[in-house]
């Protein structure tokens, strides 16, 4: 079924409707078949709060999740910096910073190491590597030992 107009609740031609539905009319449409010609109305039947994000992430977040975002560990919190160099967190020298993508760093329970607009400043880190052997596997490895 064709639809041929769509009118708001608010605009002219949907008074009558918005009489009889009041605040719940959303809009009045026009649809045309081969034999026929109807007017439906869009209503709103149930409301509810709309429910909250989940904590520590917001929508924008999950869509961005897969984005780095860069963390700035202390030095001396060698447990941090191991946990994030066995989930292939990304050293830039330049900064001073790791750099995880940020649905890892809400999942790993980072959030508050994140340093919000870094990532558009580094330039010394290529994030789309894909380098994912460990680093005794790896020949790019600076500090692999010839011979083994």
């Amino acid at each position: 079924m064709k639809v041929i107009r769509t009118i708001g609740a608010h605009q002219p031609g949907a008074q009558k409707y918005r009489a009889a539905y009041g605040e719940n009319l959303i809009a009045v449409r026009y649809r045309q078949d081969k034999h026929r010609r109807l007017i439906t109305v869009e209503l709103v039947v149930d409301a509810r709060d709309a429910p909250e994000p989940p904590r520590g992430m917001t929508t924008q977040d999950e869509i961005n999740a897969h984005f780095p975002v860069a963390l700035r560990v202390r030095y001396d919190d060698n447990t941090t910096r191991q946990l994030i160099k066995r989930h292939n967190a990304k050293w830039s020298a330049q900064q001073k910073l790791w750099y995880l993508p940020r649905g890892l760093v809400h999942a790993l329970n980072l959030a508050h190491l994140i340093v919000e607009g870094a990532y558009g400043a580094c330039t010394d880190v290529d994030f789309y590597a894909e380098d994912r052997r460990p680093p005794t596997q790896n020949p790019h490895y600076p500090y692999r030992k010839k011979g083994y």
